[in-house]
């Protein structure tokens, strides 16, 4: 099985590649969602997909200099290895794409233990970061005015591009699952969505 035939919605990848970036700042959003600013010439590059557009992130390995994937990575050679030598990884949203000046904000979530959420909330300047990607999925249909979204907590980051990037004239209604750290997570829905 391939990598997108893991998938059951048919997603915009025509760029997907690997990125080597590194993180340049870090900041939070709220008590447990970090923003993790990444650097790179490889995201001057980098189409806009659509507003939830998203990368597959590979943090640095444990104790080990450089980044964590090359360049001549694939999903075939990743399956091949034990699975205790496959770098980790985990998808995320990118929030905001500064092509101008080669970097992307990722907001990631501290939810208990999982590779990305413990190199999140210990991830430092200059650490070494391999992206694969991006991808999107969200397909605006022509003329499409109303709308009903429902995200989690992980999902905020796409929700908050999304609601962004409708226009005014949108209406509906975003429902969002999530633990009250998140609730100061900054939205800005048109006039006509309610958030609940």
């Amino acid at each position: 099985m391939s990598h997108d035939e893991e998938n059951e919605h048919p997603l915009v990848d025509t760029f997907a590649r690997i990125m080597l970036v590194e993180v340049t700042r870090l900041g939070r959003v709220t008590p447990n969602i970090v923003e993790v600013t990444l650097a790179g010439a490889d995201l001057a590059a980098m189409p806009r997909l659509g507003p939830d557009a998203f990368v597959y992130v590979f943090p640095p390995r444990n104790g080990s200099p450089g980044h964590p994937i090359a360049r001549d990575f694939s999903w075939d050679a990743w399956r091949a290895l034990p699975e205790a030598d496959r770098p980790v990884g985990r998808y995320y949203t990118i929030r905001r794409h500064r092509p101008r000046q080669g970097e992307v904000d990722l907001h990631m979530v501290l939810h208990g233990e999982g590779p990305l959420a413990e190199w999140a909330g210990s991830a430092r300047r200059g650490d070494p970061v391999g992206l694969w990607g991006p991808r999107a999925a969200f397909q605006r249909p022509p003329r499409q005015t109303s709308f009903l979204l429902a995200s989690d907590e992980a999902g905020l980051p796409a929700l908050a591009a999304i609601l962004e990037s409708l226009g005014p004239e949108a209406a509906g209604q975003a429902i969002i699952e999530a633990s009250p750290e998140t609730h100061t997570y900054p939205l800005d829905p048109p006039p006509g969505l309610a958030v609940r």
